[in-house]
């Protein structure tokens, strides 16, 4: 299904009036003026292919620090993925889950990644929110 998506988002084409493209699940919270100060502050490499690893959990928890309830990729990493994406698919698989999959596709693809361990707190306690430090909350 998460394949069938992003050749949607390609085929609408906005994502390339854009520098980063978002993807969060429908239980996820986002706000995205903190989204925009988060990815302000972590001074990206501009035109290069980059993705985010989101959380400061534990990485064996955690997916190596990217989970997939908020993703963020750069135009340039999508560049990549949308050229090669049917290799990745093939070498890597698709059961290990979304997040599993663009991770591993974009390390594959050489994509380089930043790390923002505020990014995104996965817990559904709603005063987390009047912290205004998370950009993205997940249950």
């Amino acid at each position: 299904v998460f394949i069938d998506v992003w050749q949607q988002v390609q085929k609408a084409g906005r994502l390339w009036k854009h520098e980063w493209t978002v993807k969060t699940d429908p239980d996820c919270l986002l706000v995205p003026q903190r989204l925009k100060w988060h990815l302000g502050a972590l001074q990206a490499p501009v035109g290069q292919p980059v993705y985010v690893k989101n959380n400061a959990m534990n990485s064996s928890y955690s997916n190596g620090g990217f989970l997939g309830a908020v993703e963020v990729f750069s135009r340039e990493a999508l560049e990549l993925y949308f050229d090669w994406w049917p290799m990745c698919e093939k070498t890597i698989g698709i059961t290990g889950g979304e997040d599993g999959f663009m991770k591993g596709c974009m390390d594959a693809l050489g994509a380089g990644y930043m790390v923002d361990g505020g990014m995104f707190k996965p817990d559904d306690d709603p005063r987390l929110c009047a912290l205004g430090k998370y950009a993205a909350y997940h249950p």
